[in-house]
């Protein structure tokens, strides 16, 4: 930071992004000793490690399995239910657009 200000102070055309970023460092250079720096937490030695045990417990890996395909089914047919109830609405929708053409026909025949 040091170095960066005196070079802005030796370079009299700064612009005004430099500028800037100086208002701001002298406003809160106060708070640059609150900054921490990240520290690598420290590795046990390799000789330590705990080897992991890759059992898997089958029967709660079958019941996991059988749930997920009950839940993709039953969203499946909730789809199903969906798209034919978005059908009827689609067909319900045009027909009364269709209607609505007629009657608005109409009215302008008898206005005139």
């Amino acid at each position: 930071m040091n170095l960066v200000i005196v070079h802005l102070k030796e370079d009299k055309s700064k612009s005004y992004f430099e500028s800037f970023w100086i208002k701001i460092f002298l406003l809160y250079r106060d708070l640059l000793p609150e900054i921490k720096r990240k520290i690598a937490e420290p590795q046990p030695p390799a000789n330590q490690l705990v080897p992991v045990s890759k059992e898997i417990d089958m029967d709660r890996f079958k019941k996991e399995a059988m749930q997920f395909s009950n839940d993709l089914k039953s969203l499946k047919t909730r789809q199903s239910d969906l798209e034919k109830i978005t059908k009827v609405i689609f067909t319900q929708n045009t027909k009364l657009l269709s209607e609505n053409k007629l009657l608005w026909k109409e009215l302008i025949k008898n206005k005139y």
